[in-house]
């Protein structure tokens, strides 16, 4: 990889893509970067002074899919997709959202979205883009930020309550 004195100190997320030829990586200065394992130059994925949140590498490998919590500037939150090697990255959804789960399809995004009459809620969402859909139960107002997608996509377990003052479900 990369000059791994001056990168690869104090990295506080890592992943590797299901084809094994991309590292993504934050380090100890909240820069998230992209590597090819054989070598060659890094690409900068977050812009600067923006920190990416949980991120999550498409099933093809092309794209990283990131939240975003903009502390001012140009940049809005939300959840964002870029290319893997660097570039344009295309914002999904505007919002504060948290805990960004891929499905193992790699065909939808789940997260966490505050909603201030409804609480915390879960949402699903197409890797491209589109309308959100809401999977936490009508008058849920808090969901847990673990989130357990099964192996064929095709369920969401998470942990919730009824109303601000209600027990577990």
């Amino acid at each position: 990889l990369s000059d791994p004195t001056a990168y690869f100190a104090g990295i506080s997320s890592l992943l590797v893509d299901q084809s094994s030829t991309h590292v993504v990586f934050t380090d100890r200065d909240a820069g998230t970067y992209s590597n090819k394992v054989n070598g060659g130059a890094l690409a900068k994925l977050n812009p600067d002074g923006q920190q990416i949140r949980p991120f999550a590498i498409t099933s093809d490998g092309e794209r990283v899919l990131y939240t975003l919590f903009s502390s001012g500037g140009t940049v809005e939150s939300g959840i964002y997709s870029i290319p893997i090697d660097g570039g344009d990255a295309m914002l999904l959804f505007k919002g504060i959202a948290n805990e960004v789960s891929l499905s193992p399809d790699g065909k939808r995004v789940v997260y966490i979205y505050w909603q201030p009459d409804n609480g915390f809620q879960l949402f699903s969402l197409a890797v491209g883009g589109g309308t959100p859909i809401r999977l936490s139960l009508e008058g849920s107002y808090w969901v847990s930020t673990r989130i357990i997608i099964s192996p064929d996509s095709s369920r969401v377990v998470y942990v919730g309550c009824a109303d601000s003052d209600a027990p577990w479900l």
